[in-house]
Parts: structure tokens; C-alpha cells; sequence
């Protein structure tokens, strides 16, 4: 199962590499999208090679004529494949949209100098802030924009009970 693993572990770092090198040379216009489409890429370089280089695991040395074995060792290497890029997604949105993040840029950005949160507030405004999560949220079929009004679509209403009924089971506080 350790093959699976290690294969499942490589396909995740040249995704990065490749994602990485294509954002710095030719930033793309639906971001997600593109990672999205490219870790599937990448899941599917992983299920080719697994299954080109077939490998005997402990589970076929227990038993050589169980035909799960092959089976099992491609599901744990793919969850694991799965699992990072769930991970990475979670990274990729905190430095991409994360306020807290921002604010952190902004600060180094001035050389160890303090900041007045005016200033910080100045280069981060929450009507930019705002209008790019909208846009997003359109782009998700969220949300539907007719004008300057906002609404919900189906699967917005359904997201947005299943956020309430979060925030209300987790004792949340009422904001973002």
C-alpha cells in the first residue's frame, strides 16, 4: 500500500509545481476553476500510473487471489490524493480571501513599520472585500445579482440553512 501512497503523495506535488508555474507565468481568469480542473488532471495521471505499474502490497501477499487488494491500495492512495487537496483548498482560499491574511501582507508590506488601522483599512476596503465574495458567489450559482440587488438561487437557500443551523449548533457569533 506504501506505493499507492507514495504515487498518491508525488501526483499532489507536481499538481503544486504545476499549478504554482502556471499562476506566476499566466495567471488564469477563473482561478478555482483552474485548480479544480487541474487536480482532477492530476487524480487521473495518479489512477493511470497506479494501474500501469501494477505492485504486489501486503494485503495481496496475505492473499494473491483476493481481488481487492489492488482495489484497496488504489482507494487509500486516492482518499490521501483527495484528502491534500482538500487541504490545500483551505490554504488556497485563507491567503486568497482570508482577512486575517491581509492584514498580515499588509503589515510586513510596510517594512515592520506600525500601522494605523485606517491605513490597513484604506488598502482593504469591505465594499472591495464584499463585491468580490458576490461575484464569487454568482460565479457558484450562490447567488443571483439583478442590478445592485442580491438574491438567493435554490442552492444558495440550502447552503445558506445549512450555515445558519452551523453557526447556531457551534454557539457562532452572528458575523462573518
Amino acid at each position: 500500500m506504501i506505493e499507492g501512497v507514495v504515487l498518491a503523495v508525488m501526483s499532489f506535488v507536481f499538481f503544486l509545481i504545476v499549478m504554482g508555474a502556471l499562476f506566476h507565468f499566466k495567471p488564469p481568469k477563473e482561478r478555482w476553476k483552474t485548480v479544480s480542473r487541474l487536480a482532477f488532471f492530476f487524480l487521473m495521471m495518479y489512477t493511470f500510473l497506479f494501474w500501469l505499474f501494477p505492485f504486489r502490497n501486503w494485503l495481496y501477499l496475505l492473499n494473491p487471489a483476493s481481488p481487492y487488494a489492488m482495489f484497496f491500495a488504489y482507494i487509500n492512495g486516492a482518499l490521501i490524493y483527495i484528502f491534500l487537496f482538500l487541504s490545500f483548498g483551505q490554504f488556497y482560499f485563507l491567503v486568497d480571501r482570508g482577512v486575517s491574511a491581509r492584514i498580515l501582507i499588509e503589515l510586513f508590506q510596510a517594512n515592520g513599520q506600525h500601522m494605523d488601522e485606517r491605513e490597513i483599512a484604506k488598502n482593504y476596503t469591505l465594499h472591495d472585500m464584499q463585491s468580490r465574495r458576490i461575484d464569487d458567489m454568482v460565479y457558484g450559482k450562490y447567488v443571483i445579482r439583478d442590478g445592485s440587488s442580491v438574491g438567493l438561487t435554490p442552492k444558495g437557500m440550502i447552503m445558506a440553512k445549512i450555515f445558519l443551523a452551523s453557526k447556531k449548533l457551534l454557539r457562532l457569533y452572528p458575523g462573518g
